[in-house]
């Protein structure tokens, strides 16, 4: 009889018990995928937020552009050629000297600037401090290099020192620099043609004229956009 009983727990114990743990241990693992599913997200969630750049966004403010009128030109005209100059400028009385010259100022009293064209009859010994170097396109001017600095700091010459219409070269092109006034602020145009020279034709009458252009300015800080947008527009009747 014991053993019977005895025989009888262990099949119990294997038919009940057996069965009982193996439902209890699945429960255990539900339970722990669950959490590892919940740290997983809460883990996903913290580093995103960790992870986004903090932005702040702001409405831009509205901007408003000035327009400045000075800037406006206008066409200077005459019998032989026209130009574009600021509409601020005006023209100076025309020379009735050894050269004829057209003569433009600025109606600013802070800088005087002037641009004076001499046509055929050019002063071949002027000297200037500033070079422009420009080329013959017909009845019209290209401009060929930037405005020189100061020929002083490039013509070094003991021989030089203090002369008025010193050998000089920019760009390849000879020009003739004013070694004894190292302050002034002029600027002269030469081209392969000749030094002061640049040779147009006009378009109506096939005449060439001879044409050198100058721009004079005694403020500190002189606009020599002006001059160089000037001589671009310059045009041949």
């Amino acid at each position: 009889m014991p053993l019977k009983n005895v025989k009888t727990v262990k099949e119990m114990y294997r038919a009940g018990t057996r069965p009982k743990n193996k439902k209890r241990r699945r429960r255990i693992w539900l339970i722990i995928i669950l959490l590892l599913l919940i740290i997983s997200c809460f883990s996903y969630g913290a580093f995103k937020k960790a992870s986004t750049p903090k932005s702040e966004i702001k409405q831009a403010q509205a901007t408003y552009k000035k327009i400045d009128y000075s800037k406006k030109t206008q066409i200077f005209s005459n019998e032989i050629f026209e130009i574009e100059l600021p509409a601020t400028w005006h023209t100076l009385n025309q020379s009735s000297g050894s050269y004829k010259t057209y003569s433009y100022q600025s109606n600013s009293g802070s800088d005087g600037q002037i641009i004076q064209i001499f046509v055929d009859t050019i002063p071949v010994n002027f000297a200037v401090n500033k070079a422009l170097i420009i080329k013959s396109q017909g009845d019209k001017v290209s401009v060929e290099s930037p405005i020189s600095d100061n020929c002083t700091a490039y013509t070094k010459n003991s021989a030089n020192v203090g002369q008025y219409g010193a050998a000089a070269r920019w760009q390849g092109v000879d020009f003739l620099c004013d070694m004894a006034n190292t302050s002034r602020n002029v600027i002269g145009t030469s081209s392969v043609d000749g030094i002061n020279t640049v040779v147009l034709k006009s378009p109506s009458t096939g005449r060439q004229s001879k044409l050198f252009f100058t721009d004079t300015a005694n403020g500190i800080n002189p606009d020599y956009n002006t001059f160089v947008s000037a001589v671009n527009s310059f045009r041949m009747k």
